[in-house]
């Protein structure tokens, strides 16, 4: 694990980019922003071609249509040049894989799935070089 967020209140920290005056750590969790332009990166160092992520919802958002995961970003400060975005849209009880590389922009991978999250439970997402996106 990266981040466990398990320190004092305050700001993330340095290891994170992106728009991360839109977080903050409360009580050993991480404190999520509102609204657009909230998207974070680790900065810390480069990943290899695999690449897992996951977080536990500690209360999750019902009205917020996308609570995201990004994978495979090819910036460590916004999705622009490439990434790979898993989310939960929590109104419509559905999580959605999606690739953004220029030009062809935002592509969905695969039907909708269809699932609703609780409070405590885990939205996770891999991806290994030659298999598919799980």
């Amino acid at each position: 694990m990266l981040d466990d967020f398990n320190r004092a209140d305050g700001s993330i920290g340095s290891n994170w980019s992106g728009w991360t005056g839109s977080y903050a750590i409360a009580s050993n969790h991480l404190d999520a922003g509102d609204g657009t332009g909230t998207d974070i990166y680790w900065n810390d160092a480069p990943f290899g071609a695999d690449q897992e992520v996951y977080f536990t919802f500690s209360q999750v958002d019902a009205d917020a249509d996308e609570q995201d995961l990004l994978l495979k970003s090819q910036s460590n400060s916004n999705w622009g040049e490439g990434v790979l975005e898993v989310w939960y849209d929590a109104p419509n009880q559905r999580v959605q894989v999606w690739t953004y590389e220029w030009p062809a922009e935002w592509v969905q991978h695969g039907g909708d799935i269809s699932v609703t999250f609780a409070d405590e439970q885990v939205l996770s997402a891999s991806h290994q070089t030659g298999r598919r996106i799980s």
